[in-house]
């Protein structure tokens, strides 16, 4: 028997079982909203936390990627909230994979932080949640601590949803400490809150659980009264379903109902099911009824219909009902060869404490009577004897607590007597006042019509000079709320007319210098070094126009990166190359640091471009004869890699107040900041914008008389989770190889290729990664090309190879 013992374990984590096939429609919906929100603020934050919600039903390495991204965003708007929401879910994910030390430190954590910031309905969560996990690890006294502390801050709250979800958690627990008054009164309670405030799936969850406890203490027909409660409350599309009705007809079949248990079994065949063995479990069942009407053609159809899902069911509980009733049917039919194969296997998957086992030894004993092998079937038939006895005892000890149940059944009942009778007197004190107040409200109604009629002629008088007043002095408040909008917006646009002013007379400084050179240098005969300060002037200009138009596509999202792998080293050589001319009129110097050949994912027209806006600066702000240098490393943050690379002048530095004023928008710096400025600074608005676009992070720290550093934070794949740092040498890759014999072509095509052929590696690993292949293999393979390790790279592929033959 399968029990539905699911739901009651379910506890506040709704959903901790095999993902669900299928995507849910809000996923999508989702999805299609982050696209709209490009900016990043609550909406986007809010579209991360709704995908980590969806996908808990569906896929939890999503579900943990979109609670991290929401983490670290409501980090950013310091938003403590939503921040510890993320955190929560990120705890659920670890408790799914049963890394319960994992998940209980982020809980604590959690906790800690839900008090720090005085937000009791957080804490509540994190209470709960810490109480599961110890549940999960065996520690029952701590569950009960934690869920209590967790019922109580409900309660105080009055959050009647999750005051149901603990009373429920708390009757698990108490239930495996062999407590089942107290786990009745506890879920009894849940159901009272569901059913008064009219929730059908909690109803439903918590009537399922009372059952079950009824049906472990062989209350069967009280069991079955709640299942049907659960039944009722239950939608017909509910994927437990199916399991519930089959236990609704195992109960009848084990009070000798037949025709009702197999009723229930159709019913549950004709259910959506989560997976093939609970179909199992119910053609089980059909074969024991037809059995019992000694009708063997039909018990022999559902022998041969659940051939095919016995292969892949692993529920030892519905293998041993299947194998115990087709060995017995077989042994009915004399087949006794297929007989012993089938009870050897019920016993294999059976064990001391199910319902039938006995009944499989007994099966077996005349088995070998019937082929005359006297011994084994004594043998049998001692096993079954003891196993009796043991039942006996069970069935003892079951009873002595059945006997709490129904004081604690009593109780409930008396209770809910004395509430209807309450309820019946309330009813009756309200009928006699409403006759009372029924006749004082016809006087009323009389009286006051004496009064308006004695009133009326007095206001019809008076309305007309009221409605009159009334006018004039909505008038006048109109016309003095449009005088303060009308100020508003004087001032208004005389701020941005005078921002566009300014603006505009920066503008003309910045493109004036270039054009008189361009125009004084273009009379008179042209030779090398004119040639050279024209191309200089118009490269100014292009940069210029580019920024300025460049800043109002990622300002109004119009622009699209293009993001594909580069080598460092070679972006950094092109953007040198523009400003050579700059630095050789100030006999500047450049030293280069970072590991070499590594491989970042960016736009590389628009990332060159912020390289030679931030370089032009270093040289521009630079003293004659110094130097300007250049940095790079990775480093792992919160488990990803990023790249930070540091652009150092030698120039003068800058104060604080213009360090706070250094990446703000044109519109927001303040007046004396642009009027003291030598330029319109349009170049750095394109470089804050265009590093966000590749979710990254600029910001700058100098010191006065020492220079001005540039920091540029970068992420270089969010799916690989090695150490990319310098030496680094990718541990444990050989635990991701798996069977890659299907794919030994495309093995030898990437063997073929260089690790700087990265645009062509990069996809045929997604290839793979998409036709089934290990990700955490993949991953591995991923690493070694961005951090340009390619003896690591051939290592790996030459083990897959040799593992693929």
């Amino acid at each position: 028997m399968k029990i539905f013992l699911r739901l009651l374990l379910g506890l506040c984590f709704l959903a901790l079982s095999t993902p669900l096939r299928g995507q849910s429609p809000l996923i999508d919906s989702l999805q299609n909203e982050l696209s709209i929100h490009t900016e990043i603020d609550r909406d986007r934050l809010g579209v991360y936390l709704g995908l980590a919600e969806a996908y808990v039903y569906y896929d939890r390495d999503s579900m943990l990627h979109y609670a991290l991204l929401g983490k670290e965003l409501a980090n950013d708007l310091e938003m403590p909230t939503q921040y510890l929401y993320a955190m929560q879910r990120e705890g659920v994910y670890y408790y799914s994979k049963f890394s319960l030390d994992t998940a209980l430190a982020i809980f604590r954590k959690g906790l800690k932080f839900s008090r720090t910031y005085n937000l009791p309905e957080r804490e509540s969560a994190f209470l709960g949640s810490i109480g599961i996990a110890k549940f999960s690890q065996g520690s029952a006294d701590s569950a009960v601590y934690f869920l209590e502390k967790a019922y109580q801050t409900d309660l105080e709250q009055q959050d009647t949803i999750k005051m149901m979800v603990r009373l429920n958690n708390l009757g698990a627990v108490y239930l495996e400490m062999d407590q089942p008054a107290k786990s009745l009164k506890s879920i009894y309670a849940s159901l009272k809150l569901a059913l008064a405030i009219g929730i059908s799936e909690k109803a439903a969850f918590a009537a399922n659980n009372i059952g079950v406890i009824y049906e472990r203490y062989d209350s069967k027909e009280r069991a079955i009264e709640y299942f049907r409660i659960a039944l009722n409350n239950m939608l017909e599309t509910n994927l437990g379903r199916m399991s519930l009705l089959s236990n609704i007809a195992e109960l009848h079949l084990s009070l000798n109902n037949t025709d009702s248990a197999a009723h229930y079994y159709s019913l549950a065949m004709e259910c959506p099911r989560e997976d093939d063995c609970d179909l199992l479990s119910a053609y089980a069942g059909m074969i024991d009824i037809f059995l019992r009407r000694r009708n063997l053609d039909s018990a022999g159809y559902f022998v041969s219909a659940a051939q095919p899902y016995v292969e892949i069911c692993r529920d030892s509980t519905n293998l041993f009902h299947y194998y115990h009733m087709a060995g017995k049917l077989h042994r009915i039919q004399k087949s006794y060869t297929l007989a012993r194969g089938n009870l050897e296997q019920a016993l294999l998957f059976g064990k001391q404490g199910m319902r039938a086992y006995a009944n499989a030894h007994l099966d077996f004993t005349l088995l070998e009577e019937a082929l005359g092998n006297y011994k084994s079937a004594l043998a049998h038939a001692k096993t079954y004897n003891k196993a009796t006895v043991q039942k006996a005892k069970a069935q003892y000890n079951r009873e002595v607590a059945r006997s709490d149940l129904e004081v604690a059944f009593a109780e409930e009942k008396n209770a809910l007597i004395q509430d209807q009778n309450q309820m019946q007197e309330e009813l009756s004190s309200f009928q006699d006042l409403r006759v009372v107040w029924t006749i004082a409200s016809l006087f009323f109604i009389l009286t006051m019509l004496i009064l308006l009629r004695s009133y009326a002629k007095g206001r019809k008088l008076t309305r007309g000079l009221q409605e009159l007043n009334a006018t004039v002095m909505e008038q006048k408040e109109n016309l003095q709320h449009k005088s303060e909008q009308l100020a508003l917006s004087n001032e208004r646009i005389k701020e941005l007319s005078d921002f566009r002013e300014r603006l505009a007379a920066m503008a003309v400084h910045d493109m004036k210098g270039p054009l008189s050179t361009i125009i004084g240098l273009s009379d008179g005969e042209m030779n090398g070094k004119k040639q050279k300060l024209i191309k200089k002037a118009g490269h100014q200009m292009l940069n210029f126009l580019m920024d300025l138009l460049d800043i109002y596509k990622f300002e109004k999202a119009n622009i699209a990166l293009k993001l594909l792998p580069y080598e460092l080293d070679g972006l950094l050589k092109e953007s040198l190359q523009s400003v050579q001319y700059l630095a050789e009129e100030k006999n500047i110097h450049f030293e280069k640091s970072f590991p070499p050949g590594l491989i970042i994912p960016v736009d590389e027209g628009i990332l060159i471009r912020v390289l030679i806006n931030l370089l032009s600066n270093a040289i521009k702000y630079s003293d004659t004869n110094t130097k300007v240098r250049i940095d790079a490393r990775t480093d792992i943050q919160d488990g990803r890699p990023f790249l930070i690379l540091k652009i150092k002048d030698q120039g003068k530095g800058l104060s604080e107040k213009e360090l706070d004023h250094m990446f703000k928008p044109m519109n927001l710096r303040k007046d004396n900041y642009i009027s003291k400025s030598t330029s319109t600074g349009i170049g750095l608005d394109f470089c804050k914008l265009a590093i966000q676009a590749h979710r990254g992070h600029i910001w700058a720290e100098s010191v006065l008389e020492e220079g001005t550093t540039i920091f540029i934070k970068l992420p270089l794949h969010e799916v690989i989770q090695q150490d990319l740092s310098p030496g680094s040498e990718g541990a444990g890759t050989e635990q991701h190889i798996v069977d890659l014999s299907a794919f030994r072509v495309d093995l030898e095509a990437l063997i073929a290729l260089k690790i700087h052929e990265a645009g062509q590696i990069l996809p045929a690993l997604q290839d793979l990664e998409d036709r089934g292949v290990d990700p955490k293999w993949i991953a591995t393979l991923k690493a070694t090309v961005y951090s340009a390790n390619e003896s690591r790279y051939r290592e790996i592929l030459l083990k897959a190879l040799q593992h693929a033959v």
